[in-house]
């Protein structure tokens, strides 16, 4: 894979050159893209860590120990800082920082980072995955679901079946989202990483990845969480509000540790949107959304719902515009048991579902 490294403007380097002195202890370097730092992994006291500018990478001679710079920062608790920073003295958004970091996260990480080969690039090679440019279909696929948004399809990977997302957690790639982009032979709509591909290189569960964590938690303008379904859902929300405000659980369900993630990152105030697909599109989801709902309420409880009509975001997002999406986030909204009851005779009498709705409303009250 020869693609370029993506990197900060000419512009942005200095910024970063002067904020990375201003708040770490450097040594001089004979190259003006490198700084000498400690490494706080191996809590070296001798300089044996080297920041890259150009590469946008730390690497310490001692431990081996690479990371982003922007993993560095948030390790130094410094990140909130650095956006501040460049909003300051650049005017670059934090909706546009955060975009910036995660394609160069991807893109550093896919490939070997100093001495350290990452478990990305090993899993890129192993399966022999493809830059999405190199396959017209897949390319051509993913450009619907994004409406032209080349900047973010440029982050994906692809083989014969799937386009292939990395997931993005604490500033480094800790999984993978497959989808199907075309309609040919009999696999599955998404590919899932089997446990065995988690534990070799050693990428979080699904029900301990988000999509878009990163990006949200760094953003300090709302205290607004919208929880989607799917990563193009998730993509689709942050997209039209022109900021991070969506996540994605990659399914309908919201494990026990997922919830402790949740509340490690937001507070007990944090107001909590949630949004599946549609019940028309998909009838199941009448309960998914109330486990969910009663699971997220027991630390949120300032809990709602946003009710879609024949849909899902990602599909408003393509068919409707950002504007008509945005809208529908901001102002579409029940309360959980209004929707409960409102959605009782969805449910055929008698059913297992059927129970399930009727405890959950009495439970609830």
């Amino acid at each position: 894979m020869n693609k370029q490294f993506i990197h900060l403007t000419k512009e942005h380097l200095p910024v970063i050159k002067r904020f990375i002195l201003n708040n770490i202890q450097t040594k001089n370097s004979s190259e003006h893209d490198k700084l000498i730092v400690n490494c706080p992994y191996c809590q070296d006291t001798k300089f044996h860590g080297i920041i890259n500018l150009t590469w946008n990478n730390f690497y310490c001679f001692k431990c081996k120990e690479s990371k982003t710079i922007f993993k560095y920062f948030k390790d130094y608790d410094l990140l909130d800082e650095f956006y501040y920073i460049m909003a300051e003295d650049l005017g670059v958004s934090h909706y546009d920082m955060a975009r910036i970091i995660t394609s160069l996260t991807i893109q550093e990480y896919k490939e070997k980072t100093a001495n350290k080969e990452s478990n990305f690039s090993k899993f890129i090679n192993d399966y022999k995955l493809l830059h999405i440019s190199e396959v017209s279909s897949a390319y051509e696929y993913a450009l619907k679901r994004t409406n032209g948004d080349v900047e973010e399809i440029d982050n994906y990977f692809v083989d014969e079946n799937y386009i292939y997302i990395p997931i993005i957690n604490n500033y480094e790639v800790s999984h993978l989202v497959g989808r199907k982009y075309h309609d040919i032979g009999k696999s599955p709509r998404y590919y899932n990483l089997s446990s065995k591909d988690i534990e070799k290189y050693h990428f979080s569960k699904p029900s301990e990845s988000f999509s878009f964590l990163d990006e949200v938690v760094s953003n300090p303008k709302t205290n607004v969480l919208y929880i989607t379904e799917g990563y193009f859902d998730a993509y689709s929300v942050n997209k039209s509000m022109n900021d991070y405000v969506a996540i994605s659980l990659l399914g309908k369900n919201l494990s026990k540790n997922g919830l402790e993630i949740l509340k490690h990152n937001f507070t007990p105030f944090t107001k909590i949107k949630i949004v599946l697909d549609s019940i028309e599109k998909d009838k199941g989801n009448v309960e998914s959304i109330l486990n969910l709902s009663k699971r997220l309420q027991s630390y949120y409880p300032d809990t709602e719902i946003v009710v879609l009509k024949h849909s899902d975001p990602n599909d408003i997002f393509t068919s409707m515009g950002p504007d008509h999406l945005r809208i529908i986030m901001k102002n579409q909204s029940t309360r959980i048991h209004d929707f409960a009851i409102q959605n009782q005779i969805r449910i055929p009498k008698g059913t297992a579902s059927n129970v399930n709705l009727r405890k959950f409303i009495t439970d609830w009250k």
